[in-house]
């Protein structure tokens, strides 16, 4: 059974609520996507995945998170 990407538009606090938990995906999916729509390439998305840049006590630290899904057996939250 062939899956379609739905896309759900607006900022992250609204549309957080649509989500249905074991399909919010990765970066690395996406990507996958815009290589053969595209129309995806030109599109920001929320995945379930980031990274994050700051300086903390005049030190670079780079971090990277993941959503863990409700499958899991863990809560549905950036780690």
């Amino acid at each position: 059974m062939e899956q379609t990407l739905e896309t759900i538009t607006g900022n992250l606090a609204d549309g957080f609520s649509q989500l249905v938990p074991e399909t919010w995906q990765p970066s690395a999916e996406i990507c996958k996507e815009r290589i053969t729509n595209p129309e995806l390439r030109k599109r920001s998305f929320y995945t379930a995945n980031f990274g994050m840049y700051r300086v903390e006590d005049g030190e670079a630290v780079l971090y990277f998170g993941k959503c863990y899904h409700l499958t899991d057996k863990r809560s549905m939250f950036l780690s």
